[in-house]
């Protein structure tokens, strides 16, 4: 993907609508609706947040026939 195309991803992200339900100690999301694609077309189609660690998250998410991909959150503290 060229800098240009990079760039407009960034500017207009994916927008989806999920409805999650527990899953033993995850919360597992589905697609609902989707509102906006990326530049490549792609959306989210699914998500998982699994607690691990102290006050961790892994978040796995499917991105239909694109990649996917995955991340660790920390839990915010007030």
């Amino acid at each position: 993907m060229n800098a240009k195309a990079l760039t407009l991803d960034k500017m207009d992200p994916e927008a989806s609508i999920m409805i999650g339900a527990i899953d033993g100690e995850s919360i597992n999301f589905r697609l609902d609706k989707t509102v906006v694609t990326d530049t490549a077309g792609c959306g989210p189609t699914g998500l998982i947040i699994t607690p691990f660690g102290n006050d961790l998250f892994a978040a796995e998410w499917k991105d239909g026939a694109c990649a996917g991909g995955h991340l660790i959150l920390r839990r915010a503290r007030a």
